[in-house]
């Protein structure tokens, strides 16, 4: 078998492989009480609320995300989960922030960060302090 023969059921493998690893279930998530779940289940999307896959792609959102972002990143006094939180300019250039933080503090901090960008009355700020 030649080399192009076999990278090309290679690649048909691998790419076999990656479909049946996904899944397509539309099966509903259980909803969680926020007072007795976890960190992670606490910032974890639920029904509507934005995720990252709802940034714009309207240039001016995608700026607007990138300058809060480098704002955040160059504040050393947040801690590493504070600077991975997510940022989302949405079509309407609605800024959401959604993530772990450590302080009110740093909630209050990055929030004031984006505010400083769009505005406060564009910010939804659902940052949860885990300390």
């Amino acid at each position: 078998m030649n080399r192009i023969t076999r990278s090309i059921t290679l690649a048909g493998l691998v790419g076999s492989l990656a479909l049946v690893a996904c899944d397509n279930s539309n099966a509903p998530r259980a909803e969680t009480d926020t007072d007795t779940a976890t960190p992670a289940d606490r910032s974890a999307p639920r029904g509507n609320e934005t995720t990252a896959m709802d940034q714009s792609n309207s240039s001016e959102h995608i700026d607007i995300t990138a300058t809060i972002r480098r704002a955040v990143m160059d504040d050393d006094a947040l801690s590493t989960g504070a600077k991975n939180s997510t940022i989302v300019t949405d079509g309407v250039g609605t800024v959401t922030l959604r993530g772990d933080v450590q302080s009110q503090a740093e909630k209050d901090a990055i929030g004031a960060k984006a505010a400083a960008v769009v505005g406060s009355g564009r910010v939804v700020n659902q940052l949860v302090v885990n300390p």
